[in-house]
């Protein structure tokens, strides 16, 4: 007996999760949270340069990370060039302080 045949089945008295509905619920959850970063990043393509400069980001930062495969999240690609640009500028400034 079922409780909902989309999620759970009935083994023994106790409810489980249906493994193969869990990852395709996973794999819907994690399509749907790329588009709508990929949304949110085209958005603030439409904001000027100053109020992108306010928040730390350029917008060929954004063009790039738009350019990342769909199934791939562009804010997570946005935070890892900041992070190596980060890391970059950290570098150069031990270089300069020598």
């Amino acid at each position: 007996m079922s409780m909902n045949n989309l999620t759970l089945r009935h083994h023994d008295d106790h409810l489980i999760e249906d493994p193969k509905v869990t990852g395709h619920a996973t794999w819907m959850t994690r399509t749907i949270r790329r588009l709508r970063n990929r949304l949110a990043l085209m958005h603030l393509l439409k904001q000027d340069d100053r109020l992108l400069s306010d928040i730390g980001i350029h917008r060929y930062d954004i063009e790039a990370a738009l350019r990342a495969p769909f199934w791939v999240d562009p804010t997570q690609r946005l935070a890892e060039m900041a992070e190596t640009k980060r890391k970059a500028h950290r570098w150069a400034r031990t270089l300069t302080q020598r």
